[in-house]
């Protein structure tokens, strides 16, 4: 077989009998790699190689997550969205009908996002602190997702900052945490299982969580419903 819809996760493709790829979503710009990923065609249709190493999504997805309200016409806000490798994924599975707002605090990635959205018209490239959700209220609208993926010490913190400004109530709330940006010491389950708690206390119920720290280093996932 090639490219397969997997269950519960609408416009992500497994991907069997391509060498060296497991994952896929359909190239919205057909003919245009964004990090230099493998470009294949199945019926008529093109696929983009999405590696699980480069995409923290991606591998919380190879680790079971489900991502129900991530489909065709989802409005979805990016937290430190770099250069727009797994951002450009969102965009293949959201359509022209969706959105992504790629927030990015640093000038030389929000660069390579204003490239990016310059291809696909449904990428709004923003350079702001996601520490500081105000500075784009005037431009993000109410959004059926969020995800965040900020090295910051506080980046719990910022993730619920960002759920109560802009996030739908039962929006999905997704974020990669890492560990050693928030303890040096504390052993990183211990870390993680704090964070956990301090976002349940504070408007999510936990869905899920995953430990892909094999595939990124100190990294582990929670997914959960804002309330």
């Amino acid at each position: 077989m090639m490219p397969k819809e997997m269950n519960g996760l609408q416009g992500i493709f497994a991907v069997q009998k391509v060498q060296g790829i497991q994952y896929a979503t359909q190239n919205a710009v057909p003919g245009i790699a964004v990090y230099h990923e493998k470009l294949f065609e199945y019926e008529g249709k093109e696929y983009r190689q999405w590696i699980i190493n480069k995409s923290k999504l991606a591998s919380g997805i190879s680790r079971g997550i489900k991502l129900p309200v991530l489909k065709s016409g989802a409005k979805v806000l990016y937290l430190g969205a770099s250069s727009g490798t797994t951002v450009s994924h969102v965009s293949d599975i959201v359509g022209d009908k969706g959105l992504v707002y790629a927030i990015e605090f640093a000038p030389r990635p929000t660069r390579d996002l204003i490239k990016l959205a310059n291809h696909r018209e449904n990428i709004v490239p923003i350079l702001a602190d996601a520490r500081r959700p105000e500075e784009y209220t005037h431009i993000v609208d109410a959004v059926d997702m969020l995800y965040a993926d900020v090295a910051q010490p506080n980046q719990s913190e910022l993730f619920v900052l960002n759920a109560e400004a802009f996030l739908k109530t039962a929006g999905t709330g997704f974020i990669a945490i890492k560990t050693r940006s928030i303890s040096q010491v504390d052993r990183p389950g211990d870390v993680f299982n704090n964070e956990v708690e301090y976002m349940e206390k504070n408007g999510f119920e936990t869905v899920r969580t995953v430990d892909i720290s094999k595939i990124h280093r100190q990294h582990r996932v929670f997914l959960g419903i804002w309330k």
